[in-house]
């Protein structure tokens, strides 16, 4: 005949197992971290006549997509549309020619 489990210990073992879930779910979260985002080379240019932003994303989007590159140098300065360059604007734009 099958004996009865001693209620006594059912509650240390069911700790028991909690504690150890507990452990390895603290170890597994830990072994999975965000990826670091990738760091973004920026410099500051100041305008000449002539300049567009199309210009300069020829030279630095490393052919990768210029509109890329000119929608980055907008969030970069705060702006919501391709704005109209000044001679001697000066304007942080994003360098992509470091990260190929």
């Amino acid at each position: 005949m099958v004996q009865p489990l001693h209620r006594a210990t059912m509650p240390a073992d069911v700790a028991v197992l909690l504690i150890c879930l507990a452990l390895l779910l603290g170890v597994l979260s830990g072994q999975v971290a965000p990826p670091t985002p990738p760091t973004e080379t920026t410099h500051t240019v100041t305008i000449a006549a002539g300049d567009t932003l199309w210009d300069l994303a020829t030279d630095r989007a490393a052919g990768r997509d210029r509109r890329d590159w000119v929608h980055r140098a907008c969030e970069l300065n705060g702006w919501s549309a391709t704005p109209l360059l000044q001679v001697g604007q000066t304007i942080t734009v994003p360098d992509w020619r470091a990260q190929n």
